[in-house]
């Protein structure tokens, strides 16, 4: 909230945060300044839903923060679809594989254990992967998937391009 009100001041005319697990405080960030606020989590699933419409189970490649938010299942519920959930195994192999990026490690090894956590949450019937995490790009792609994946750092970029330049 403080630097939101410190970007207000300083003339922004608008605010984003490209951090998924940060948005556990985005109505704070909102509350605090007139500034409009892009939201990552809502951007990522209107992507969602614009690349698969007819949606009914989403599959998250997501932090534990922001897994233990519940951001994106409350975002998909109420568009009336469902979260794959996330087992405690998945969830440690993916905050290994961002500590590993993080770390410079994209390798293959790490490429593929990626795929793996996304064919899992493929199995626990996920219609498309949500790469709800900034490191997951760089370790998974579109054409690893036989489904959309979206990746939330694109969503929000998208959507701050399009709320910027309409006239």
């Amino acid at each position: 909230a403080v630097m939101a009100r410190g970007l207000e001041r300083a003339g922004a005319e608008l605010l984003c945060m490209p951090c998924n697990a940060a948005h556990a405080f985005a109505d704070a960030v909102r509350d605090a300044t007139v500034v409009p606020f892009v939201d990552m989590v809502e951007a990522t699933v209107e992507a969602t839903l614009a690349r698969a419409p007819g949606l009914a189970r989403a599959g998250l490649l997501a932090t534990t923060a922001t897994l233990d938010a519940g951001l994106y299942e409350r975002a998909f519920a109420a568009r009336g679809v469902s979260v794959a959930p996330t087992p405690e195994d998945d969830r440690r192999a993916l905050m290994e594989a961002v500590y590993a990026v993080k770390a410079g490690d994209a390798s293959p090894a790490r490429r593929e254990a990626m795929r793996t956590l996304a064919e899992r949450a493929r199995t626990r019937g996920a219609e498309a992967i949500v790469a709800a995490c900034t490191e997951v790009p760089l370790l998974l792609a579109e054409e690893d998937l036989d489904v959309p994946l979206v990746g939330s750092s694109q969503a929000l970029a998208e959507a701050v391009v399009r709320i910027a330049t309409r006239t």
